[in-house]
């Protein structure tokens, strides 16, 4: 994944390719696949196994999106539009605080596992 991040750079999206659309859905089904299965396990349980897999799958997706928004890959967008740039600056507070909430989340519901 790290990889398919660092070919889709700003500089590299100004021109549009089918290989450039591949890889952006490459991307993206890397990053469902984890909270997929943890829903598919979520409504194939009982109580308590459910609560912890929607657990983790929450927090599966708020480290996506954290990666996903990172501000080196939006500094290639800065200096578009002034609101353009308070969005990416925006992102640039809530991305590292999305990972720790998914890190929180997948960690509290792995306790809760071995708790029981």
């Amino acid at each position: 994944m790290v990889v398919l991040m660092i070919l889709i750079s700003p500089n590299y999206l100004k021109i549009i390719n089918p290989f450039q659309i591949f890889l952006l859905v490459m991307m993206g089904a890397g990053y469902s696949i984890f909270p997929i299965i943890y829903l598919y396990i979520a409504i194939k349980s009982d109580k308590s196994l459910r609560m912890n897999s929607l657990k983790v799958s929450a927090g599966s997706i708020f480290i996506a999106l954290g990666l996903l928004f990172r501000f080196p890959n939006l500094t290639g967008y800065l200096g578009i539009s002034s609101f353009l740039d308070t969005l990416i600056y925006y992102v640039n507070i809530t991305a590292p605080i999305s990972i720790m909430i998914g890190v929180f989340l997948i960690f509290s519901s792995y306790v809760g596992i071995l708790k029981q």
